[in-house]
């Protein structure tokens, strides 16, 4: 199994998708982070403000800090349902925390669509190339093969988490503040952060890695992986609120549940609640994974 490991996880870093995932999370981060300076900058939005007096501009910029401000706990949203990319909630649009930045660098909706092309690229594309059926030829067991891309391909999607959030937080620390004393309660609050997006990262990835060995197709992967985690929360979201079965359905997903455990707004008990829903999808996805890649026949 550790032989398994090594040389999957030496495969991740050759992997040429990958790479090219870790560029385009690397180019998230710096996004995230120039666009967080530019709505955070008053300048910049008095100068877009065209055709109007200095006394309209300050008006116009009153109004935004007005509707932008965060008032009270009652407006304070958890999670925006079918929300795609940075989920910022700073309680000051002109002064952004860096605490606040950390939270919305995550980005629900995105990681979804970079895994789906990890999954499809580390798992559904060695069905096609044969690599899977040489694995087994070599006495490999199956379930220890499919744990081993399991894990590897967790580590990839970490790793892509990982480099948005760093380059989307460093360079924001050079121009906003903490928000308040940066010691190692805040160093553990991050930690125990990432931890608990990185086993909702691992939930999806169970999922992906089901969904893969199902169609055992690159592009049919990437497609449905997108529309089932990406598409299909976005528009059913606007039917949130409204049934109280169907929330509490859609407060299952993974979807939501990663975009709960690293909201800023989420409680001890929500972030418990997100970690165990993740933990039970990766029992049960690897159980019916394994089982469905240990009868499959494999050519």
């Amino acid at each position: 199994m550790s032989r398994l490991l090594k040389a999957e996880i030496f495969k991740l870093f050759k992997n040429k998708t990958f790479i090219v995932l870790c560029i385009v999370a690397f180019a998230l981060g710096i996004f995230n982070f120039g666009m967080t300076n530019i709505v955070s900058s008053e300048d910049f939005i008095r100068s877009s403000l065209t055709n109007m007096t200095e006394a309209e501009k300050d008006e116009a910029i009153e109004q935004i800090k007005l509707a932008t401000e965060v008032k009270s706990s009652d407006e304070k949203v958890i999670v925006q349902p079918g929300r795609i990319g940075s989920s910022s909630q700073f309680e000051n649009l002109f002064s952004p925390k860096g605490k606040e930045i950390f939270h919305s660098a995550f980005g629900q909706g995105l990681m979804e669509i970079l895994l789906s092309i990890l999954i499809a690229a580390l798992i559904a594309k060695e069905y096609s190339s044969g690599t899977i059926k040489n694995m087994i030829a070599y006495g490999k067991k199956r379930e220890d093969y499919y744990i081993a891309k399991f894990l590897v391909a967790s580590i990839g999607g970490m790793i892509l988490m990982g480099i948005i959030v760093i380059f989307t937080c460093l360079p924001s620390l050079l121009f906003f503040p903490w928000g308040k004393a940066f010691d190692i309660n805040e160093v553990i609050y991050i930690i125990l952060i990432f931890a608990g997006a990185s086993v909702s990262v691992m939930a999806m990835v169970s999922l992906l890695m089901l969904l893969a060995s199902i169609l055992k197709s690159n592009g049919s992967t990437i497609g449905i992986g997108i529309s089932i985690f990406v598409l299909l929360p976005t528009i059913v979201s606007f039917l949130y609120g409204k049934y109280t079965l169907f929330d509490k359905v859609y407060e299952s997903t993974v979807s939501y549940n990663y975009a709960l455990a690293t909201a800023i707004y989420a409680s001890n008990n929500d972030i418990i609640k997100a970690v165990t829903i993740s933990i039970a999808t990766i029992i049960i996805s690897l159980l019916i994974g394994i089982t469905l890649f240990k009868k499959q026949d494999i050519k």
